[in-house]
């Protein structure tokens, strides 16, 4: 491709920018894997959150420089919840939440990192007037789904993945026997799981986010905001 033709080629391609939305991530969550599965500090997942941050910033605006003016950025789901953690990370009783059953300083890590994905958010906004930021949140969603089960058609049980290992553990996770893998079975129904593999969500529980990114009240503000559309 020559100059002249990448000259021709950009409006088309901002053009192309200026109508898409675009999600930007779910990101960060292998990089406090990283730290979490090699038994690591707390403090050094922690340490990440900054640079995690900061990176999802950059990327942000990297699309907008190209032409982007409707993004949405989402945060990161509660892990303290997921039947992966709960089998790997066994606490003292006083370590649970006592409603949700979920290890409370995990879901710390991931409120703290979803805070400062929110201020980074807030700043973009400040910069970039004539951008939509939309944040996105799955941290919500994900506790609304261990602590209100039946509302959204749910099981009311301990956090329990649908495909796993039955009979080898309370949360069916088992890292020998993961989903897809010898010893493994998926229940009958998904669609009364929120968790499918203990790592991540069932077809149902993506459904139930998405309308609640579309139209409220888990994204601030809306994909679908009728203000904004109108």
């Amino acid at each position: 491709m020559t100059m002249a033709d990448d000259d021709h080629l950009l409006p088309e391609c901002r053009g192309l920018f200026r109508r898409s939305l675009f999600i930007v991530g779910e990101f960060g969550g292998n990089d406090y894997n990283s730290p979490l599965f090699a038994f690591r500090p707390l403090s050094d997942a922690y340490n990440f959150i900054p640079h995690v941050v900061d990176s999802i910033g950059e990327g942000v605006e990297k699309l907008i420089a190209e032409g982007a003016v409707e993004l949405v950025v989402p945060g990161v789901l509660p892990i303290g919840c997921f039947p992966v953690y709960l089998s790997i990370f066994r606490k003292q009783p006083e370590g649970y939440g006592p409603r949700s059953g979920c290890i409370r300083d995990l879901n710390t890590l991931s409120w703290a990192h979803n805070a400062a994905l929110q201020r980074k958010v807030e700043q973009l906004r400040a910069k970039h007037p004539g951008v939509r930021i939309v944040y996105a949140d799955y941290y919500t969603p994900a506790i609304q789904f261990v602590l209100h089960a039946e509302k959204y058609g749910f099981l009311k049980q301990t956090p329990r993945a649908c495909c796993g290992a039955p009979g080898v553990g309370e949360y069916n996770f088992n890292l020998t026997s993961k989903c897809g893998e010898p010893g493994a079975y998926s229940c009958e129904d998904p669609s009364n799981h929120w968790s499918w593999d203990g790592i991540h969500l069932t077809e149902a529980s993506y459904g139930h986010i998405a309308k609640g990114w579309l139209y409220g009240p888990f994204a601030d503000p809306p994909i679908l905001d009728t203000k904004h559309l109108g």
